[in-house]
């Protein structure tokens, strides 16, 4: 009598089509991720195009004032700062590249 070298669930064909069946569930599931990743990504590029940089700029100083009011060697909100002026087009002030 010959060995038997495949289980009989494989040679009729049904563990492959659940292998499928898998498959296609962790690739829904990942394009699912995907989306909910890039849906804050979209929002905040829309923002950035319907926003104007210097209201950008003018908010983030603003919110960053009182903090450096209070301790005006605050390392967060001196880059926070920073990177809005930077974003609005704006060099480094000598200012505040001193008090970094």
């Amino acid at each position: 009598m010959a060995p038997r070298l495949r289980h009989p669930r494989v040679a009729a064909g049904i563990v492959p089509q659940q292998r499928t069946r898998i498959a296609n569930q962790v690739f829904a599931l990942a394009l699912a991720i995907k989306g909910i990743d890039g849906a804050p990504e979209l929002i905040g590029g829309l923002i950035l195009f319907v926003v104007p940089l210097s209201a950008i700029s003018l908010i983030f100083r603003s919110l960053t004032q009182h903090e450096l009011s209070e301790d005006p060697h605050d390392v967060i909100a001196i880059h926070v700062r920073a990177a809005a002026g930077q974003l609005a087009g704006r060099p480094r002030s000598a200012d505040s590249a001193s008090s970094i």
